[in-house]
């Protein structure tokens, strides 16, 4: 039968193995931080020029690189589109990022 070990029962080698395995290296994930910045701003003003918006705010975990991870995504608020080209908004939000991958 095989013993189960717990964080515990871990040597300092054994966790420090196990530490790096399981969490993405900063500098990764502040790489990824700087694309989701790019994309944002991208975005913003694909939102400006096509659709009127008056202002787009980024909100969440794009705010700080040390909340923004690989299970991250953009949030953004926006003001000023009319309610009639929201979805087509929407659609060319979604067009644009449906095929980027931030990792």
């Amino acid at each position: 039968m095989t013993e189960i070990a717990t964080a515990l029962d871990l040597s300092p080698q054994q966790w420090q193995s196990y530490h790096q395995a399981t969490i993405p290296p900063y500098q990764a994930d502040l790489e990824r931080w700087r694309r989701g910045w790019q994309l944002a701003r991208v975005l913003a003003n694909l939102l400006r020029q096509q659709f009127g918006a008056t202002r787009v705010a980024v909100f969440g975990s794009l705010n700080s690189p040390d909340w923004f991870d690989a299970h991250s995504d953009l949030d953004l608020a926006v003001w000023g589109i009319h309610p009639t080209r929201f979805y087509q908004a929407v659609a060319a939000v979604t067009a644009v990022t449906g095929s980027i991958i931030l990792q």
